[in-house]
């Protein structure tokens, strides 16, 4: 009985922290000192999970903190808005005026008096299937979006919206990830929507009175769910700790690698958890780059074409964006959480010139290392090419751009590596064709990962291009593949060095 009682204490203690949630989102675990947590603190003491000794915490930074069991330690009184009956936390931007709060001294009171939570106060725990990696930085995204956001729960074309988001998943071009998707309405007249990584999508009110019809609605559900099937967060995460530069070389590697692996504790050994917070600070003022929206941009027509929908709509949709951004804002970018759709104008272009299809088989190809001074066999390192699509070049009237997506898989189980840089020989005189945009994917052990490949050819060389693409006519040959060794073994320990790979490649 005594084992049992001190197995069920040290379970406790390892099992059971409390959780500190700061206001820019990031999120720590261990022990919190009760005794600090007085009516009006300045600061709490905490001892963050794996410390020694306990530190004091500015509440100035603090959104709330948690105990173990899901109760909450700080802030002890809640507001209320007395005309949606419904109560937040008090340290919040989307409070009521004071014309409509009333103040309880916890949250028990307030449900005693039939007030209801407010989701986005007290919901910090998204839906998403069993990343745990998105899960972090989908956390801290969240509260820094919740924080800053009114979300309208009870808002009349949820229903609509989830009915649509359903019929767009179950016709997905691709095998879809297994995320649980939800919808969210923010309370915002900037026409815009958002995605976060594990099947978060919010759409402003702006947007929604701005849209004309179904068809529109939908073409923007679809670019907002290609970002998350394309797990667009981890590569923007894995582009901010590149850019950065706060790591070392090594350990920015390493953790780029545990980007690719999704491994907390890869992150941590990296020192790159303290990151996820200011990414998402960063991440949801600024959205995502030029590559990564074309891509969505892609997915939502491959979508729109396979459902037998006309892009006209997708087009409208983006031309009212545009409207919006050169009469409001003389296409300068927003900068709040739902500015991720810079280079509209451009992305129309895109979208004019543009000419896709998909492999019914995958384009699958081997490399084979043929100089390397590392002790490793040959062909565990798979290319598949799933789709192709010729636009316009979004820097240039003079060339277009053939993108290639697919999946670079490694079926090696001690080794991954950073592909840097990868050349195409296709067959004819096209000659040797760069594929510029094999770059910086992670290839972790035992993993695959989403690319996406860049062609760049003059106008005139495009279609030449795009049709042996189109009928595989792509012959074997000789690759340089730039490679870094980032893990040896499978415990992450350490980098063990740069390696300068050269590969030949086969068709299978």
């Amino acid at each position: 009985m005594k084992k049992t009682l001190l197995f069920l204490f040290l379970s406790t203690i390892i099992f059971c922290q409390d959780e500190i949630v700061f206001i820019d989102g990031k999120i720590l675990k261990g022990e919190v000192d009760k005794n600090s947590i007085v009516e009006n603190p300045s600061s709490i003491r905490f001892k963050p999970k794996g410390w020694q000794i306990f530190s004091f915490y500015n509440v100035e930074q603090i959104n709330f903190v948690r105990s173990w069991n899901g109760k909450l330690l700080y802030p002890k009184g809640v507001v209320v808005n007395i005309e949606s009956n419904v109560y937040h936390l008090p340290n919040v931007k989307h409070l009521p005026s004071d014309d409509f709060q009333k103040s309880y001294s916890d949250n028990k009171e307030a449900d005693s008096a039939g007030y209801l939570p407010c989701k986005a106060c007290f919901d910090t725990h998204p839906q998403i299937s069993d990343y745990a990696l998105e899960k972090e930085l989908v956390k801290a995204t969240i509260i820094q979006i919740q924080n800053t956001n009114e979300i309208m729960y009870e808002h009349s074309l949820l229903p609509k919206l989830q009915s649509m988001m359903s019929n767009i998943l179950s016709n997905w071009s691709e095998s879809l990830k297994g995320y649980d998707y939800r919808i969210q309405i923010i309370r915002d007249d900037t026409p815009n929507a958002f995605a976060v990584a594990g099947g978060n999508l919010y759409f402003s009110t702006g947007l929604l009175e701005m849209l004309e019809n179904d068809e529109e609605l939908e073409s923007v559900l679809a670019h907002e769910i290609a970002h998350v099937e394309r797990r667009h967060t981890l590569r923007a995460f894995k582009e901010y700790l590149k850019k950065q530069q706060v790591l070392a070389f090594a350990t920015t590697l390493l953790a780029i690698a545990a980007v690719a692996a999704e491994s907390e504790e890869g992150l941590m050994l990296a020192g790159a958890v303290s990151e996820i917070g200011k990414f998402a600070i960063e991440y949801s003022q600024k959205g995502y780059d030029r590559d990564l929206e074309q891509e969505a941009d892609m997915f939502a027509q491959i979508y729109l074409n396979n459902a037998g929908k006309e892009l006209t709509y997708l087009l409208s949709s983006l031309d009212k964006l545009a409207t919006h951004s050169k009469t409001r804002l003389g296409y300068i970018p927003q900068t709040n959480a739902f500015s991720s759709h810079p280079n509209i104008l451009s992305r129309i272009k895109q979208i004019e010139n543009s000419e896709f299809f998909n492999y019914d088989s995958p384009l699958s190809m081997e490399l084979h290392p043929i100089k390397s001074d590392l002790n490793i066999q040959p062909g565990f390192i798979k290319m598949e090419i799933n789709h192709a699509y010729k636009t316009s070049s979004s820097d240039s009237d003079e060339s277009d751009e053939i993108l290639l997506l697919g999946k670079i898989i490694n079926e090696h189980s001690d080794l991954s590596f950073q592909i840097n840089s990868i050349k195409l020989n296709l067959l004819g005189s096209l000659g040797v064709i760069e594929l510029g945009g094999i770059v910086d994917v992670s290839a972790s052990y035992e993993s695959s990962t989403d690319f996406v490949g860049r062609i760049k050819a003059p106008k005139e060389m495009s279609e030449k291009v795009l049709e042996s693409v189109k009928t595989k006519r792509i012959l074997p040959f000789a690759v340089d593949v730039s490679a870094i060794v980032l893990q040896s073994g499978k415990n992450s320990e350490k980098v063990t060095g740069f390696q300068n790979i050269q590969c030949t490649m086969t068709i299978n």
